[in-house]
């Protein structure tokens, strides 16, 4: 029986256009698709300046000037880890420093323990900036974070205790800093830290090596005290026994 809007065949063949329809692969899609909305144009898909993410500083990325909106700097970078790393870069700076101790004495570990008559270790075993290497490596940090500022700065703001030793002489005191200089360049590389940067904290620890020898100097008489200060304390060690050896 014929329907009132069209031939009984009508919804036959709507059901068999659906299923053509559906059987049509994705390429063959007209363009838009089956109700959908036009393509966005050229402009609409470029992203806008205030939607798009800040770029993130990133550890060890030191290839540009600023990361972030905020100003965060190469230099920052590398100064908040060595002030975030100070205590750590002391503590391998000890064991270093242990290891010179053992190999360069004949005895031994034993030997070296055993030296003095009361059973402890020789004073002239003991680190003169033992308790100079966390504060000095924690202001050149804050030195870069800064603005950086004369390579003597940290030196004149650290506020450890330096050990001098006018019976060891500057060798002892020289191969130390030495030695801590070595432990700040190796931290410095293993980021990735421009030379430049890395140029500023060997810079400031060699300031610092040299006051803290011209500070000896002036404790054995032989030159005056230097005009840039220490801003710990010095303290100068008396060592009779080292007159024996």
């Amino acid at each position: 029986m014929p329907m009132r809007d069209g031939s009984p065949e009508e919804p036959s063949k709507n059901r068999s256009r659906a299923r053509s329809a559906r059987s049509l692969p994705l390429g063959g899609l007209p363009s838009g698709g089956f109700g959908a909305a036009p393509p966005p144009s050229a402009a609409s898909e470029e992203p806008s300046a205030a939607s798009s993410p800040a770029p993130q500083a990133k550890r060890g990325d030191f290839s540009t000037r600023s990361e972030r909106p905020g100003g965060v700097t190469a230099a920052a970078i590398l100064g908040a880890a060595y002030q975030g790393s100070a205590a750590r870069l002391a503590v391998t700076w000890r064991r270093l420093h242990g290891r010179q101790v053992v190999a360069h004495h004949r005895g031994g570990l034993r030997a070296v323990r055993e030296e003095a008559d009361d059973g402890r270790p020789r004073p002239d075993l003991m680190p003169l900036i033992d308790a100079v290497a966390e504060p000095l490596l924690f202001e050149v940090g804050r030195g870069l974070s800064s603005d950086g500022g004369e390579a003597s700065a940290p030196w004149t703001r650290c506020r450890g205790v330096l050990r001098v030793s006018p019976a060891r002489g500057l060798l002892a005191l020289d191969q130390e800093f030495r030695l801590l200089a070595g432990v700040a360049e190796a931290f410095a590389r293993d980021r990735d830290a421009p030379p430049l940067l890395r140029e500023h904290v060997a810079a400031a620890l060699r300031a610092s090596r040299r006051l803290a020898c011209a500070e000896l100097l002036a404790r054995m008489g032989t030159r005056a005290a230097p005009r840039i200060r220490f801003g710990g304390v010095i303290v100068e060690l008396y060592e009779p026994w080292f007159q024996r050896a």
